[in-house]
């Protein structure tokens, strides 16, 4: 009876033992996975992030166009903008990616870039139908290619199943309005209004992402998440990145109509901010650290510290250009 009672309390003390051993096990295990996926999330951002096209490449015309015509700087950088988030390695356009869907995976990083990106191009493409490319103002119709183009690029950021096929068409659409302006069959009219209200676009875009990037609160009043502050930050990097690539593209367009205005070192000081913003390496991990801490850094705050900056000499280049 004795030795059945020790057995027993043996192999219960084994059956613990083995249980805690696998817990631990379990446990390690965990810890690993978590680390691989953090080491791939940050290996899929950086390589994202860094196969991206330059702001020279943004800007350049293609050699079967002519550059000085009116509007195609700026156009051929809309394109090369789309385009080159369609053609990235390793998946293309990827808020569509079926990895993705539902948010489920964690290498969402690139994702929100290039929603950022595509919000400002949606914005523009807008602004070109309604204003840019109509010679009466608001009394002309719609340019027909335009609209097709800022139809395709609205498109809701929160059902993005399938969309690269709808931004490919908004894409092939502008490619026309391109090849119309080449031909003289469309117009691009650079006018001091135009400039004006343009700027404008970017101004109000600019402060949207710079209040996501300062927020810590939700609209419910709940703290923002820790997998919402890493989307707020590489939206707010593809929103810098396209912002500046454009404003360099305007600054080509309508450079007469800023130094009569004397408004040209505006657009000229606020371009390195966002440059800046777009030049940050990637950090392994976005943190939301006190604002006076002195150990962890607040990612979100230095990237909205560039981009309100940026938005600021914007203002004053308005107040500028409207005296």
């Amino acid at each position: 009876m004795a030795d059945g009672k020790i057995k027993r309390i043996v192999q219960t003390e084994k059956d613990g033992v083995t249980k805690y051993s696998i817990f631990k096990l379990t446990l390690a295990l965990a810890g690993i996975l978590f680390l691989l996926v953090l080491a791939l999330d940050r290996f899929v951002a950086v390589d994202g992030l860094t196969d991206r096209l330059s702001a020279e490449e943004l800007n350049r015309v293609p050699d079967e166009f002519d550059a000085t015509v009116d509007g195609m700087v700026f156009i051929s950088t809309v394109v090369n903008l789309v385009q080159g988030e369609l053609d990235r390695p390793l998946g293309g356009f990827r808020p569509d990616n079926i990895v993705w869907f539902g948010g489920l995976m964690p290498f969402d990083n690139v994702q929100n870039f290039q929603l950022g990106v595509m919000e400002t191009v949606a914005r523009t493409s807008i602004f070109l139908k309604e204003r840019i490319s109509r010679a009466g103002g608001g009394s002309d119709e719609f340019v027909e290619a335009l609209e097709e183009a800022s139809e395709r690029f609205n498109f809701s950021q929160t059902d993005v199943l399938f969309t690269r096929f709808q931004i490919r068409e908004g894409l092939d659409a502008m490619k026309t309005y391109q090849k119309n302006l080449a031909d003289g069959k469309s117009g691009f009219y650079i006018r001091t209004a135009n400039l004006y209200d343009m700027l404008g676009v970017y101004r109000e875009l600019l402060g949207d992402t710079h209040r996501k990037l300062a927020k810590w609160e939700e609209k419910d009043g709940s703290s923002v998440s820790m997998f919402d502050t890493d989307d707020y930050y590489y939206y707010g990097l593809g929103v810098a990145y396209a912002v500046m690539a454009l404003s360099r593209a305007m600054e080509v367009e309508f450079g007469e109509v800023l130094k009569q205005k004397g408004a040209l070192t505006f657009l000229q000081s606020y371009l390195p901010s966002l440059a800046y913003a777009t030049r940050t390496n990637p950090p392994w991990v976005v943190l939301d650290g006190s604002l006076n801490s002195q150990f962890l850094p607040n990612h979100r705050s230095n990237l909205e510290t560039q981009i309100n900056d940026a938005r600021f000499k914007i203002v004053s280049m308005m107040d500028t250009i409207r005296q």
